[in-house]
């Protein structure tokens, strides 16, 4: 229970610019924190395993942390919270600078929001029994920053939720240009339309529909196969 007393929490969250809050602080012997460092309990690897009975899922729901984050990240302004090492080194040389950092500041306590919206989603889809529930937050962490959108004028990046297990995962470039939405969501219609097979199969997808189909006795004779049943839009896509 430290880590939500009275002390620790008034001394994340007080008002340094507001000179009643800084006089009660004196008078209740509240010490300043102006620097919270906080990783949470790891419920993520802990569920991954659909295995783990819900005590044990229960006790990795972490408290006290989200509490201090919160807090933190509400009182930027005087307080630092920082949940991701990667952003470790940059505080440090901040802190040896001695500046006000007030941008900086305010990214992480942005990051910090969504690193608890992040941790919470996952807690409530865990608990949850129903489909749909009045209000829903997904949690997702994005794995690839795509070349564009929908569109080549707009941005778009993939994100997946924790421990997802989707082929798509394991994508890996080996020649050509970065992907596209378009580009990605060819891929998932190409994986839905051959999954349904034992049999070798392969797919010519233009657009998120298949254009040709087909099975063989192996993987290069499928492809062969399906590229003859549409080789126009087979050699569209092989050069895109």
């Amino acid at each position: 229970m430290k880590t939500i007393s009275f002390q620790v929490e008034s001394g994340i969250i007080f008002d340094r610019t507001n000179p009643s809050h800084v006089k009660q602080a004196r008078k209740l012997k509240v010490k300043q924190i102006d620097l919270v460092v906080c990783n949470l309990y790891p419920f993520e690897q802990t569920t991954k395993d659909l295995k783990v009975k819900i005590d044990q899922a229960i006790e990795s729901i972490d408290v006290g942390g989200p509490t201090m984050v919160r807090a933190a990240a509400k009182n930027f302004k005087s307080v630092w919270v920082v949940v991701d090492p990667s952003d470790y080194k940059k505080v440090i040389e901040a802190l040896k600078k001695n500046s006000d950092n007030d941008g900086l500041k305010q990214a992480l306590a942005a990051k910090a929001f969504n690193h608890l919206s992040f941790y919470d989603a996952q807690i409530a889809k865990y608990l949850s029994r129903e489909q749909f529930p009045e209000e829903l937050a997904l949690p997702g962490r994005k794995l690839i920053n795509l070349r564009y959108g929908e569109n080549p004028h707009q941005k778009a990046a993939v994100y997946f939720e924790p421990n997802n297990n989707s082929p798509l995962k394991e994508l890996q470039r080996l020649t050509g240009r970065e992907l596209s939405y378009v580009n990605f969501t060819d891929i998932a219609a190409g994986l839905e339309s051959v999954r349904m097979f034992k049999e070798p199969a392969a797919v010519v997808i233009k657009h998120n529909s298949p254009s040709g189909i087909a099975l063989g006795k192996s993987t290069s004779e499928a492809l062969s196969r399906a590229v003859a049943a549409d080789p126009e839009s087979a050699l569209v896509v092989s050069l895109f």
